[in-house]
């Protein structure tokens, strides 16, 4: 029988988090950035850190995403956390004085539909969007398997008795 081929949540943050840890470096490893001659070295430096904190985060996603053992849930939670954050500052950094999108000095470069330009803020909500979708169908997933492994007589074997009968002893 073969497996059926179907997008899971797993898949679709897995494709997010593998973007977030290269897309530093493909948008930010050329002219219009690190090898900007008017971009003084101190700039490069918070461009560089920008671009690292972005990778490790999407790393530390993915390794959570994909970790085996421990609570699944809590797994996914922090997965999903790790690289909101960059997508969340991705967005609010136009809220800074003087803060533009790329358009700002290399206008050829970003595309446009109409007159609207597809620049960091697009990248911020579509990486939001993406991150909500993934989480909402993983975390179903996630629960379909836990109420699957875990009939009742197993939850109670978690629990531990031993502590359960001090309390009721001691109070």
């Amino acid at each position: 029988m073969e497996k059926e081929k179907y997008i899971t949540g797993s898949k679709i943050l897995t494709a997010v988090y593998g973007m977030t840890v290269v897309s530093g470096y493909v948008a930010d490893w050329n002219r219009t950035h690190l090898f900007n001659p008017r971009w003084t070295p101190h700039s490069k430096f918070h461009d560089a850190l920008s671009i690292l904190m972005a990778t490790m985060n999407g790393a530390s996603s993915l390794y959570f995403l994909h970790k085996k053992s421990g609570d699944r849930l809590s797994q996914l939670n922090t997965s999903v956390l790790f690289t909101a954050i960059p997508c969340v500052s991705m967005g609010l950094a136009y809220a800074f004085p003087g803060a533009k999108g790329l358009e700002a000095e290399f206008p050829k470069l970003v595309p446009k539909i109409g007159k609207v330009y597809l620049s960091e803020w697009v990248v911020s909500v579509t990486g939001l969007a993406l991150l909500a979708i993934g989480y909402a169908m993983e975390k179903e997933t996630r629960k379909r398997a836990f109420r699957k492994k875990l009939p009742v007589a197993e939850l109670f074997k978690k629990v531990n008795l031993q502590n359960l009968k001090l309390r009721l002893y001691h109070n």
